[in-house]
């Protein structure tokens, strides 16, 4: 718990040298009470005063405190645990020496509360939570040698608290909390649990306090853990040392031992326990295997985290609840790709279609959702004040901004849970009311932004700190990472870390903090009506129907970057900076957030323009388009072009700088390019003005980038140009991006890369002429490529399915075309063997080019009918009919008729 910090006036620069050079004298005296005096009054003095602590945080003092307890206590330490009896100190060991040790570290639990400068002092220069470890292993190494109490009980409850103090102190860092993690988790040997995890554990059963302590730090580490395990931008090193550090905390039976406390009167305990089963079930199967399995005293501990979702308890062990079953939920989808049964009872009760999930969690999160909402509207800030824990404490501003939290932690739950079901995506959006209360929330954030920037322009020094942040929007996503098309909010507990320690404790909130908390609301207002409305049409009408909305929307995209010189600009937040950003922050951090608010108002168009109705209203009424080609050019900008680099017949691809893009920036071209995908499909009218933007040229560049994500969509906004798209675009294509490109992606070992360059090319191949055409010039490549794909291996049927379907479309060309097929019986004897494969798609694209093959209205048809006789495929055809598929019923139907039916030879063609 943070201290108070008083107001009283702090000595001048030269009475506090004089000040503090007798009491560092007075703690080298070896008299005990003299001693015991002057750690008094420090710790008198520091205690709730920042100013204080400044003061006396220096090194003679500090390294005068560390070895007294080094010399005196740890030494005392490990002569009892060697078994040596003899008195370590010439000071004798009493209960005023186990006092004078207690105050020696009660004053670093209280400069463990200061200010940044006061953390990284403690943690980085003089290293105490080393200390504090020491002390807490060799008591418990003592502990378990006697079986008896540890020395003094006090002096490890007060190091677990000064441990606790730091882990969960309102100005830490991540960077801080990860040095007290390396230390937590350092082991000899990786299987073995580490040696101070154990400590913690024999000392959990001493005392309820020592419990809640040894909770809070579990809980931060996991938090830390897993914010951690999210980023991409990590080294391999320290990805592969968080995973092992949350296999560590999997280990350690915390997640058993923590369910005894989520029955425990104080809400404050139940709410910790609430967090860190949800910050260890975040995108962590293991976690969720063993919280599926786990039970105290004969209830299962899924039950106990569900029943708080219940009505009659806090609002926010409702929703940590809610969390924490919605990341049970996503986590068990990672099921798919291990050996967890999805058969089995345990994941029947944690996915979408579970009864718990669709009757409970959902119904919670919309409720909440919808309380907040008129909360925040209605501007009445003392609503919920008794259903907030630790409410009390906070002033009205700060109950204010409470609320908003507690709305962006609803949000951002809500659409984390129904961003992958399709089914939870429409019953929530069943409920109109809760579409325009997240419009009205966004509006709400946007109204009180342009209130508080005018405000600022009133004072010289705030008026500097909104034209910074008017091009750095900080919004949720900061650990936002695209895959493909989909989107996830992987990290909304980072940001809201860093201010709500603030709003519980009332302290003060500066206009740069007001700022971006109103950004978040706006942001993950945005990604929730993104999830909502990405399967719902009548989802999509309401958000498209608010043309306040869709302004901001494209205001939001349209942030203008402008170059700041980083002393200036900084000079003027020195006010703002403490609590804010830490040391060394540059300015670049600022702008890398009007990307993230960028995503997230990107990520709703792209939900939009998943509606053929918007597509010919809403984006070509208000030519959406236009800021999505001008944000790419401004990117492409950024960046030099990839230069293609022939080599042994091969395409390279040189991407020097393409590292310029940050993890935001690459997420960012994805999403637009997957927008672009949707306004290029074939019935869209922004289709037509788009081709005039060389946007063929600036997507085949796209595919040329080293990213995942960018190819992928590149190449699917290229399928989709290409689908009944007339020559002209298709040589267009081709001319950018040759068939030797094209072929070369084929080879590549991402399968969905190679799914949708077959789709390409399938649909380059389409239309008789084209395809005669095509043929004509690389029919003999074409055909090689198809053979490699289907004699490779891919765990994705799908892609099989894409190759029979060009010979399909080779099939459907004239003679010359069909040659290319008929000519090679290896060929016509694996499109057999696809006839009668396990996957319906496949037979279904097999019989379909056979169908193609001899159709009786084309030239030659008699004699490739005799062909496919020969080698089994109308015996083939003939056993498909008992085919309970009705797609491939007719298929087959189709394809006989065409074999019972009398064809003109080739003799007989001059005669049409």
């Amino acid at each position: 718990m943070d201290e108070e910090e008083t107001m009283t006036k702090a000595p001048t620069d030269m009475a506090t040298d004089k000040s503090i050079e007798p009491v560092i004298k007075s703690l080298h005296c070896k008299e005990t009470h003299i001693l015991g005096d002057t750690i008094a009054k420090i710790k008198n003095l520091i205690i709730g005063n920042n100013k204080y602590k400044s003061i006396y945080l220096r090194d003679e003092l500090i390294n005068r405190l560390t070895e007294l307890v080094n010399d005196l206590y740890i030494n005392y330490l490990l002569v009892l645990t060697s078994g040596d009896q003899n008195q370590p100190s010439e000071i004798l060991l009493d209960e005023k020496f186990f006092d004078l040790i207690n105050q020696i570290l009660i004053i670093f639990g209280s400069f463990s509360l200061g200010n940044v400068d006061h953390l990284h002092k403690l943690i980085q220069k003089y290293k105490i939570h080393l200390i504090l470890f020491n002390i807490i292993d060799l008591n418990a190494i003592y502990l378990r040698q006697t079986e008896d109490k540890v020395p003094n009980c006090k002096i490890v409850e007060t190091s677990i608290r000064t441990l606790s103090n730091l882990y969960s102190s309102a100005q830490i860092k991540a960077e801080l909390i990860y040095q007290m993690d390396c230390v937590l988790y350092r082991t000899d040997s990786r299987d073995d649990l580490p040696a101070n995890l154990k400590s913690l554990i024999d000392l959990y059963q001493l005392n309820h306090s020592i419990k809640h302590y040894i909770l809070n730090i579990i809980t931060i580490s996991a938090f830390n853990l897993m914010i951690s395990s999210s980023i991409k931008s990590h080294s391999e090193e320290q990805n592969e040392a968080n995973g092992r550090h949350r296999s560590y905390l999997i280990k350690s039976n915390f997640i058993f031992l923590f369910a005894g406390l989520l029955i425990s009167i104080q809400s404050k305990i139940q709410l910790n326990c609430l967090k860190f089963y949800a910050y260890m079930s975040f995108e962590c199967l293991e976690s969720v295997k063993t919280i599926l399995n786990t039970s105290y005293y004969d209830c299962g501990l899924l039950d106990l985290i569900s029943s708080f979702l219940s009505r009659e308890n806090n609002i926010e062990l409702q929703l940590y609840s809610a969390k924490c079953l919605t990341n049970i939920c996503r986590s068990s989808l990672i099921s798919k790709l291990d050996d967890m049964d999805l058969d089995s009872a345990e994941f029947k009760l944690v996915n979408f279609n579970s009864k718990l999930i669709k009757f409970k969690v959902l119904p919670t999160l919309i409720r909440l959702c919808s309380a907040y909402s008129s909360c925040l509207k209605n501007s009445n800030t003392s609503k919920f004040d008794h259903m907030s824990i630790g409410s009390s404490n906070t002033t009205v501003q700060n109950k204010k901004f409470l609320n908003i939290f507690f709305l962006i932690e609803i949000l951002s739950t809500l659409s984390y849970l129904v961003e992958l079901s399709s089914y939870l995506q429409q019953t929530a959006s069943c409920l109109e009311q809760i579409i325009h209360l997240i419009v009205s929330d966004v509006l709400v954030g946007y109204n009180n932004l342009s209130s508080g920037l005018k405000n600022a322009k009133l004072n010289n020094k705030n008026k500097s700190v909104y034209n910074l942040n008017k091009t750095s929007c900080t919004s949720l996503f900061s650990l936002f990472y695209l895959y493909y098309n989909q989107f996830s909010s992987q990290s909304i507990y980072y940001l809201l870390n860093e201010h709500q320690y603030k709003v519980y404790m009332g302290k003060k909130y500066n206009f740069i903090e007001e700022f971006l908390v109103y950004k978040r609301l706006i942001s993950v207002g945005f990604q929730t009506l993104a999830c909502l409305a990405s399967n719902s049409e009548e989802s999509r009408r309401v958000v498209s129907d608010s043309p306040d909305l869709l302004s901001r929307l494209i205001e939001s995209i349209e942030i203008n970057e402008e170059s700041f010189d980083s002393d200036d600009d900084f000079s003027s937040l020195t006010d703002y900076k403490d609590g804010l950003i830490g040391d060394g922050a540059k300015v670049d951090e600022f702008k890398s957030d009007a990307t993230l608010l960028r995503i997230s108002s990107l990520c709703l168009l792209h939900s939009l323009s998943r509606s053929v109705h918007q597509l010919r209203t809403k984006f070509l009424d208000s030519k959406l388009w236009n800021c999505i080609i001008d944000l790419i050019h401004r990117l492409k900008a950024k960046n030099s072009e990839c230069e293609l680099i022939k080599s042994d017949d091969q395409m390279e691809i040189q991407t020097e700088r393409e590292d310029d893009f940050s993890l935001n920036e690459k997420n960012l071209i994805s999403i637009l390019i997957a927008i672009l995908a949707n306004l290029l499909i074939e019935f869209s009218p922004c289709k037509e003005t788009l081709l005039g933007d060389d946007v063929i040229k600036i997507l085949i560049e796209f595919v040329n980038y080293k990213n995942k994500s960018i190819r992928i969509n590149s190449i699917w906004a290229l399928m989709n140009l290409a689908y009944h798209a007339d020559q002209k675009i298709k040589q267009q294509i081709l001319a950018e991006m040759t068939f030797d490109r094209l072929f070369q992606l084929l080879t590549e070992n991402d399968e969905i890369l190679v799914l949708k360059t077959l789709g390409l090319i399938r649909n380059l191949i389409c239309n008789r002429p084209h395809i005669d055409h095509l043929m004509c010039f690389y029919g003999t490549r074409i055909i090689q490529a198809v053979i490699m794909v289907l004699e490779a291996d891919f765990s994705d049927k799908m892609i099989k399915e894409q190759a029979l379907c060009i010979l399909a479309n080779i099939a459907d060309g004239t003679n010359t075309s069909k040659e290319f097929i008929m000519g090679n019986e290896d060929l016509l004897r694996k499109i057999n063997s696809f006839m009668t494969d396990n996957f319906t798609e496949i037979q279904v694209a097999a019989v379909y080019c056979v169908s193609n093959l001899v159709n009786i209205n084309d030239e030659g048809a008699l004699e490739r009918q005799n062909k496919l006789k020969e080698i089994g495929a109308h015996r083939i055809l003939q056993k498909l009919l008992h085919s309970n598929d009705p797609i491939l019923f007719e298929k087959v139907k189709s394809a006989l008729q065409q074999f019972s039916t009398n064809v003109p030879s080739n003799n007989m063609s001059s005669l049409f």
